[in-house]
């Protein structure tokens, strides 16, 4: 496949075909062809390609009179990537497939009497352990998230709350540990905002704001994360409570820039059912506010689904590269 890649395909081409089928659907090269834009030939080069490796498989073996395969197409249901959240003591691994579905997720319960190398090294091995297990699958990447900040450089962890962890090299000790090999290290914060700004690609702006430890922010225009405008770091929550703080946030954010929607991730607010008209209200009582944007609040994590898309960016990267 890669020598046809380069020499018959281009990867933008292989890249907008993949996306049609794992993400939209598109079950025939005919639809392909009308979802990306490109030529039923060129679209089905490409679908070929992708069955040649083993990404996409064949629902049937019609085969039309004019001898061109009929059948429809789909990703490989077998093809997965595995994502490792360390972010908080409990930790908890999830397992995607190549459309970005979660397939399963467990939880580890953190062990007070274990030391935290004892308790990392027994939820790494659980998740080695099922990975092994399951040997009609094949995984294409392992993600680890952590708190804080990560330095691929020197495999340091800082700025996380947690001195258990900023101890530890996490892909170093996962290696010698377990002999679990690990592709990529991830922040909570970048793995949450990346899925984010995916699925609020054409939006306009969105104000994105993680409560997980304390409240921090970012602001993403029209899909582009802006790594220092609406990012100010992880703020301890004020004696006024979370949704005072969120508001003053959105009000700046507003005078600043204007928005269309702010997004909170928070498992606290989730279960507020007014939390959100609360902000809202607060909003709308502050001065010089003219446009007030959508508030969104959910409780799913952002960060899981992120490190999955991060994972398969990076697979489909180097698999056309």
């Amino acid at each position: 496949m890669f020598s046809l890649a380069k020499e018959t395909l281009k990867k933008n081409n292989l890249k907008a075909v993949f996306g049609a089928v794992a993400d939209q659907g598109c079950d025939t090269r005919a639809r392909i062809a009308e979802f990306t834009g490109l030529s039923i030939v060129t679209a089905g080069k490409a679908a070929e390609a992708f069955l040649d490796a083993g990404i996409f498989i064949q629902h049937t073996t019609q085969v039309k009179q004019v001898g061109r395969r009929a059948s429809k197409i789909r990703v490989n249901p077998k093809r997965h990537f595995a994502v490792a959240d360390l972010s908080q003591r409990n930790f908890s691994a999830a397992y995607y497939n190549l459309s970005l579905g979660c397939v399963n997720s467990k939880e580890y319960e953190y062990i007070s009497d274990f030391s935290y190398p004892e308790n990392l090294g027994a939820f790494l091995h659980r998740m080695k352990t099922y990975m092994e297990d399951a040997k009609d699958i094949k995984y294409l990447s392992v993600c680890i998230i952590v708190p804080g900040s990560y330095e691929r450089a020197t495999d340091i962890i800082s700025q996380s709350g947690d001195g258990d962890i900023e101890r530890i090299r996490v892909r170093e000790f996962a290696k010698k540990t377990i002999g679990l090999p690990v592709d990529i290290m991830i922040d909570h914060m970048s793995a949450a905002v990346r899925y984010c700004a995916a699925s609020h690609r054409q939006e306009g702006n969105v104000l994105y704001v993680n409560t997980r430890s304390g409240i921090d922010s970012r602001l993403i225009i029209k899909g582009r994360v802006l790594k220092k405008q609406g990012s100010c770091g992880a703020l301890r929550v004020s004696s006024r409570g979370i949704e005072a703080d969120i508001s003053d946030m959105v009000r700046s954010m507003c005078n600043t820039v204007g928005l269309s929607e702010v997004v909170v991730e928070s498992e606290e607010l989730a279960g507020n059912g007014n939390a959100g008209e609360n902000i809202r209200n607060a909003i709308m009582k502050m001065n010089q506010i003219k446009d007030i944007p959508a508030i969104t609040i959910s409780s799913q994590r952002f960060a899981s689904c992120g490190a999955a898309l991060i994972s398969r960016d990076n697979w489909l990267e180097k698999l056309l590269r």
